[in-house]
């Protein structure tokens, strides 16, 4: 009967981590050994004990199994009536379904065979048998060296990296055509078949793990190689050449030269029932009259019956070869994977190339007698892993328990196969390779699915934005990412394959998945519109998951009754995020990349990076596991930046210039005069217009003028909108220039400052230029021309000359306690002019400053330029503060000080402590007053020690020229010295001992006291 469509081509998508090796060349077929009809038997095994005595040996592990191979035993096929004859008898009732063998090669010497249908796949090594127990829990087992099967759970999981599987999805996949595949009918002639020329590039239809846990997406170029002539599909052509034709006309041209090709499946064919998906082959051999007796008409006109060479030998390969690349590089990457091939059933046949690497092949313990045929397994004999199935091979047992021949050998209506059938299952697996090569003997339709005969293990999502290279997606202001995860194959509902000798009932081996969640945390500068779950690439199944988009993190958790149906597995499911620019998006701090559009136009384009995670429990009670997906990148237009900037002003202030502030611009000019030794600041100053669409990040002060009689810029405060920093002072791009670099993304509307102090060390007219560099500016600024070191700020400009604002400090001391008569203080014009005296705990010492102003001796007028500011004692150190006590002047109140202006007394409150008196602030502005007098008073402590107590201090003002040398002491260039005083302690010890000596004599060698 015509062989049932099982499955429309569900190679989904299973997002594994794999390794792959590239393929061999095209399938070759070996040439073989005549064999007898008779048939070997193996061990006995009964399947239910197998399942109770799964213990763990195995011959064949993942990593180290051979490539499954078998033997070269063949049966020979005559062509003659007799056969024919037998052909349609029931020769017994014996069922035999997988065989892995290698077929007969067709030469001139030795007749075509058809493959040996008698050896069973689930004996042979190199093959992993499942059974299923009561509870559908899959076991599994391997032949021994006599044949007989081991159980051996280790393999009862398709495991990571064989997890992974091919398939095309709606919305992330692309299918691009070429050669004979841009055929509108999907078919391909035989006729000059070239697998470089006729072939498919698929983008992101597989996804894997490497061993270094880097998700990639997978790119498979599907060649298609060649096709087999067998049959009338070989031997019409040379009939006609000898003058025969066909009796009714040019049906035989058709069937047999015309339409010598096979039909193929594609990917955008998803979701499409009446046609094949991405993978699928569809009739290597159009008619099966191609193997059978066929009338044609000689050149007298009669009528003939002829066999073709390959007499009821169906086969005829259509070979396809699959080689993988990288999605991100292009270049050809290594996999593993699986595939499960649907339906073989009958005289079918799938045939991998040995450099394919098949690692694994999965078949059902199918016994249906009490002996099970074994085959043979010989590595040396077999270059190729070939899968067939015996169905329709005249030996079989249908639904009802007959042997019959039921209809020819395609079956009837009471066949065993049918598309939930396990027996016409095998699922295959392979091993780090670049590429598979793969034939296909098939009457009608041959199907991969992402079932598989265990089930298939988790692996990571895979991850897709808008496209790595321009496309018109990257113009819009959305971002759509897609996440694709499989839900793997965890069983299903089939038909039981320990079924007896009638086929009977059904078994689920199915077990849901407990959680099955994604995550996907999405950029601040993007707003979730909108989140969108497909099955398939077809099927909204969004209402099936609970979503959450709560702070940009998008959460997809399927629902529990959804878990709990077999039919939402082995699918894969894409979550669609579609997003939008967020309306505070700041597009500008983000990484950018440039490309040309369709027109030839470049534009920029944020690259906004993303990546999804998978959290799974695959059944009740297992541990959690989680994947992270590859990184993904969505793309939106960045508009033509706009970065303008507008109001750039220099302006100038002399610190040292009482009530001074910024000096405005005149003339293009901010003009300040000052002294030698002023501290005078320097503000640049811009904003960046409310109408950017960019941030500035490239912008400085440059170019900064160098002069000899002013300072390097110090003390540089750079402020950008709310936010300061220090500045850097590095060399500018002229030579002998300074630049500050504003390191701070200047956003639309914020102002920004520039700062910084220079000295003024020699007298003279300075003139300060400054340009403001930013090469990604836009536009010029209004009023300002681009010249090589940037836009020109407006000069700043002082005058700076040697100031005549002088002042003397003088320092005294004096002890009433120990004054020498008519000699009231220590100090300048007293005695030996040094500010030294003496002292004894209990003694008040008084120490005084006078600060004397400059004035012309003959009129008494004040000579200085300018009034003194902000006058002050400053820099007041005392070497041994704590000895002494800060104590008040007599008949004042405590701890004040005297300042006596010009006879005009007034009272200071000052410190604690002679350890915090540190300065004493004068009147500001200081000038009529030609003499400032300053007293305050201290106790010698008890516990004083005998020691000196020196006492420093300079007076300072602001425009004070001042005759510091030392650099050290702060504003030096403003303050000059007050000479040094110093108080001599002797503690009560040494007062005591001198008073005892005063009072005794010295007499022959002794003190005497004389009182």
């Amino acid at each position: 009967m015509k062989k049932r469509i099982i499955y429309s081509l569900l190679i989904i998508f299973l997002l594994m981590t794999t390794v792959v090796q590239s393929l061999g060349a095209v399938l070759a077929t070996s040439s073989t050994q005549d064999g007898d009809d008779s048939v070997k038997t193996s061990k006995i095994i009964d399947s239910t004990k197998a399942i109770t005595q799964v213990s763990g040996s195995s011959q064949l592990r993942s990593g180290s199994q051979s490539i499954v191979q078998s033997s070269s035993e063949q049966q020979t096929s005559k062509k003659s009536e007799s056969k024919k004859s037998s052909e349609k008898k029931a020769s017994s009732k014996k069922q035999v379904k997988s065989v892995l063998i290698q077929p007969r090669a067709i030469t001139e010497t030795d007749p075509y065979t058809y493959p040996d249908f008698s050896k069973t796949l689930s004996s042979q090594q190199g093959v992993i048998t499942v059974n299923y127990d009561a509870s559908g829990n899959a076991h599994t087992s391997i032949v021994d060296a006599s044949g007989t099967l081991k159980p051996d759970d280790s393999y009862n999981e398709i495991p990571y990296p064989n997890n992974a599987f091919p398939s095309f999805i709606p919305g992330v996949s692309t299918e691009t055509d070429y050669g004979q595949t841009k055929s509108s009918k999907d078919f391909i002639n035989g006729n000059g078949l070239d697998g470089d020329k006729d072939y498919i590039y698929y983008t992101k239809v597989m996804a894997f793990r490497d061993g270094n846990g880097k998700q990639h997406w997978i790119d498979i170029k599907q060649k298609f190689v060649g096709l087999e002539k067998h049959g009338w599909y070989n031997d019409w052509p040379q009939w006609k050449t000898q003058g025969y034709s066909d009796p009714n006309g040019t049906t035989l041209d058709t069937t047999y030269i015309t339409n010598w090709g096979f039909n193929f499946g594609r990917g955008t064919n998803k979701g499409n029932q009446n046609r094949q998906d991405m993978l699928g082959i569809n009739g290597s051999f159009q008619a099966p009259g191609g193997f059978r007796t066929t009338k044609i008409k000689s050149s007298a006109g009669g009528i003939l019956d002829k066999d073709p060479k390959a007499y009821l030998q169906y086969r005829q390969l259509a070979t396809v070869k699959l080689e993988f690349y990288d999605n991100e590089t292009k270049k050809p990457i290594s996999i593993s994977g699986f595939l499960t091939v649907a339906d073989l059933d009958h005289r079918d046949f799938l045939q991998f190339s040995k450099d394919s690497n098949i690692q694994g092949v999965y078949v059902t313990n199918n016994q249906v007698t009490k002996s099970t045929l074994k085959g043979t397994f010989g590595p040396g004999m077999d270059p190729s892993t070939v899968i067939v199935n015996n169905i329709g091979n005249n030996e079989y047992t249908d639904r009802n328990g007959g042997s019959a021949n039921n209809g020819d050998e395609w079956g009837d209506s009471n066949e065993v196969i049918n598309p939930d059938n396990t027996d016409a299952w095998a699922t295959v697996t392979f091993s780090k390779t670049q590429s598979i090569q793969y034939a296909v003997s098939d009457w009608q339709r041959l199907d991969f699915l992402a079932s598989a005969l265990v089930p298939v293990a988790f692996s990571a999502p895979g991850k897709s934005g808008d496209g790595d290279e321009w496309n018109k997606d990257w113009d819009d202001n959305n971002v759509n990412y897609n996440v694709v995860a499989t839900l793997p194959y965890r069983g299903s509902t089939i038909k039981n394959p320990q079924h007896g000798t009638a086929e009977s009932g059904t078994i689920s081996t199915f077990h849901p998945t407990e959680k099955f969640e994604l995550t996907d945390p999405i950029n601040k500068n993007l707003k979730v519109d909108k989140v969108t779950i497909m099955q398939d690439g077809v099927t909204d199944v969004t209402a099936n998951f609970d979503i959450d988009t709560t702070g940009n993190k998008v959460t997809a958790k399927a629902k529990a009754d959804f878990l709990g149906k077999e039919d939402n597995y082995a699918k894969t499911y894409n979550m669609k995020i579609e997003t939008s620019v967020a309306a505070d998006a700041d597009l500008g701090s983000l990484p950018t990349v440039t490309a040309t559009d369709d027109k030839g136009v470049k534009h920029t384009y944020a690259k906004i990076a993303n990546t999804a995670h998978l959290d799974v429990v695959k059944t009740a009670g297992a541990k959690a596991e989680g994947w992270d997906s590859n990184e993904a990148f969505g793309h939106v237009k960045v508009p033509d930046p706009v970065r303008e900037v507008q109001d750039m002003k220099q302006e100038i202030k002399n610190y040292d210039t009482a009530g001074e502030d910024w000096q405005p611009i005149v003339d293009d000019a901010s003009t300040t005069t000052g002294h030698v030794g002023d501290k005078v600041g320097y503000r640049f100053s811009f904003k960046a217009k409310d109408s950017n669409t960019a941030s500035i990040t490239d912008a400085s002060i440059n170019a900064i003028s160098v002069n000899a009689g002013i300072s390097v810029p110090t003390n540089v405060k750079v402020t950008v909108g709310s936010t300061t920093t220090d500045g850097t002072v590095v060399e500018g791009s002229t030579a002998n220039t300074y630049s500050i670099k504003i390191d701070t993304p200047i956003k639309k509307g914020e102002a920004v400052t520039v700062m910084f102090e220079r000295t003024l060390n020699k007298s003279g007219l300075y003139m300060q230029l400054g340009f403001l560099k930013s090469d990604s500016l836009t536009a010029k600024p209004d009023g300002h021309d681009l010249v090589p070191d940037g836009y020109l700020f407006n000069t700043a400009v002082i005058t700076a000359s040697v100031a005549n604002n002088t002042a003397t400090i003088q320092q005294f001391i004096r002890n009433p306690a120990t004054a020498l008569p008519g000699q009231a203080w220590n100090g300048p014009g007293f005695g030996d002019g040094k500010a030294e005296t003496t002292g004894k705990p209990g003694d008040y010492v008084i120490y005084r400053f006078d600060i004397t102003l400059p004035t012309d001796s003959t009129s008494g007028k004040y000579t200085n330029d300018a009034a003194l500011v902000n006058a002050a004692i400053q820099d007041i150190t005392m070497n041994v503060p704590d000895d002494l006590a800060l104590v008040s002047l007599e008949g004042y109140p405590d701890k004040q000080i005297q300042i006596n202006y010009g006879g005009t007394i007034i009272r200071s409150a000052v410190s604690d402590t002679l350890a915090t008196l540190k300065g004493i602030a004068l009147k500001s502005p200081l000038d009529v007053d030609k003499k400032v007098m300053v007293q305050y008073r201290v106790l010698i402590k008890d516990n004083a020690k005998t020691q000196d107590i020196t006492n420093d201090a300079n007076f300072y003002a602001d425009n004070l020229t001042g005759d510091l040398t030392d650099k050290t002491v702060a504003n030096y260039q403003h303050k000059t010295k007050a000479n040094q005083s110093k108080l001599k302690i002797r503690n009560k010890k040494e007062v005591k001992l001198e008073q005892t000596l005063k009072n005794m004599t010295y007499d022959n060698g002794r003190y005497i006291n004389i009182h």
